[in-house]
């Protein structure tokens, strides 16, 4: 039998979103305040679930303890931080919340 499991951490983090082809009004039209030079900040909520078996011993899918683990692990790395400042995957894509997402989700999946 499979079941899924979810769980979620929160996080804060702050963005400057450009794009060499849109200036002013235009990146503020595509970006909203995240396109501003001053940025914007987010308060987000990464979840994730989890689909499987229950593992007979343990009763779970996975560790509430070892699912928070992974999930604070990739967090971390841009909570309370500009996130186009701090790592080099934002300096050559906007740090949208869809890239922001995709730059967990990835992260996540490789320490799987």
């Amino acid at each position: 039998m499979f079941m899924t499991r979810s769980h979620r951490v929160f996080l804060s983090c702050g963005t400057v979103c450009k794009s060499p082809e849109w200036e002013g009004e235009e990146s503020l039209f595509h970006f909203g305040t995240s396109g501003s030079p001053v940025g914007s900040g987010f308060n987000l909520e990464f979840s994730v679930d989890v689909h499987g078996s229950i593992d007979k011993e343990s009763g779970t899918i996975i560790s509430s303890e070892e699912m928070h683990r992974l999930l604070w692990y990739q967090a971390q790395k841009i909570d309370h931080q500009f996130v186009d400042d701090s790592w080099p995957e934002f300096h050559t894509s906007p740090p949208t919340l869809e890239n922001i997402l995709l730059f967990l989700s990835e992260g996540l999946y490789q320490s799987l």
